[in-house]
C-alpha cells in the first residue's frame, strides 16, 4: 500500500510543468539503499531521452523513505507511459505502484488525472 500522506504535499505531487503533461510514478520503497533508485533513475532516464517522448524530472522520497514519486513530462503523458511501461513492469520494487498520467483535454478544462496501477 502506497503511503499516500507523503503526497499530500503540493510542491511533491504538482511540479510546475509548464505546458508539458505530467507523469509521476508513485512508489513504495522499504529499503535504505539509495543506490536501487539512482539506478533506477539513470534506466529511466536513459529510455525517455533516447526515445526523444518526454524529460525525466528526478524523484522525490518521503522523509520516512518508504514512498516515493518519480516524475516525467512530455507533449503526451499517454505516448509516455505506452512507451515506459514496459521497463516501468520490470523493475521489482515498482509492482503496484501508481500511475498518473496528467492530460489537457483542452484550454478551458482544468487539468484530468488517469490512474493505472502497474
Amino acid at each position: 500500500m502506497i503511503n499516500f500522506n507523503f503526497f499530500s504535499d503540493p510542491q511533491i505531487t504538482k511540479k510546475d510543468t509548464g505546458d508539458l503533461q505530467a507523469l509521476n510514478v508513485l512508489f513504495n520503497y522499504q529499503a535504505t539503499n539509495l543506490e536501487v533508485l539512482d539506478k533506477t533513475q539513470e534506466i529511466l532516464e536513459r529510455v525517455v531521452s533516447f526515445r526523444n517522448a518526454g524529460k525525466y524530472d528526478g524523484y522525490e522520497l518521503s522523509k520516512n523513505g518508504e514512498s516515493g514519486v518519480f516524475f516525467f513530462k512530455a507533449q503526451s503523458s499517454e505516448n509516455l507511459y505506452k512507451m515506459i511501461l514496459p521497463v516501468l513492469k520490470d523493475i521489482p520494487f515498482l509492482k503496484g505502484a501508481e500511475v498518473q498520467l496528467q492530460t489537457h483535454p483542452n484550454q478551458d478544462d482544468e487539468n484530468s488525472v488517469k490512474t493505472f496501477i502497474i
